[in-house]
C-alpha cells in the first residue's frame, strides 16, 4: 500500500538465504534456498530484486526473475517471496506492478510463472494481477502468463 510502500533494487542474493521457505507454493527441499541463490548468482540472465520497506529500509522480500527462459522478450518468475508478517498488505501487488514496469522499460513483453495446485492462494494472487493460465505443465502445476502492454510512446 502507499502507506507502507516499497523500494525495489538489485541485491546480493546471498543475503536472504535463511528466509526462503518455499517456491511458488510447491514444497521445498531443505537445500532449496541455497541452490536457488547459487544458481541466480552464477546466471547473468537472472534478475533478483530486493523489496525493502520505505520506512526503515527493512528487507520485506524478493523477486527472482529468469530473462532467458521462454525466449526473447520473456521474463519468468522463479520466486516471489514476502515475509509472512507483511503479506496481505498490498506489498506483493505493488512489487509486481513495479517489476512489470521495469521489465516493460527493458523491452520485455511477456511474464510467465509456474504455480502449484498446493497453493491456491498464490494462484488467486497472480490471477488478480492479470495473469492467466497458459498451459498445464503436469498434474499439479500450471503455467500462468501476462502480456505487458508496451505503454505510451515517448
Amino acid at each position: 500500500t502507499a502507506a507502507v510502500g516499497i523500494i525495489l533494487s538489485a541485491f546480493a542474493v546471498g543475503s536472504l538465504v535463511g528466509q526462503i521457505a518455499r517456491l511458488q507454493g510447491c514444497r521445498a527441499e531443505p537445500d532449496t534456498a541455497e541452490r536457488l541463490l547459487d544458481e541466480a548468482e552464477a546466471d547473468a540472465a537472472r534478475r533478483v530484486l530486493l523489496v525493502r520497506l520505505r520506512r526503515g529500509g527493512v528487507a520485506a522480500g524478493l523477486l527472482d526473475l529468469d530473462l532467458a527462459r521462454g525466449g526473447a522478450g520473456t521474463a519468468h518468475v522463479i520466486l516471489l517471496l514476502l515475509r509472512e508478517g507483511l503479506q496481505g498488505m498490498g506489498l506483493g501487488a505493488e512489487l509486481i506492478r513495479a517489476a512489470e514496469e521495469r521489465l516493460r522499460a527493458e523491452g520485455l513483453a511477456l511474464v510467465t510463472l509456474a504455480v502449484c495446485d498446493e497453493n491456491p492462494g498464490a494462484r488467486d494472487f497472480w490471477e488478480r494481477m492479470g495473469y492467466e493460465t497458459a498451459a498445464r505443465v503436469d498434474r499439479r502445476v500450471n503455467l500462468l502468463a501476462k502480456r505487458l502492454d508496451p505503454g505510451p510512446n515517448p
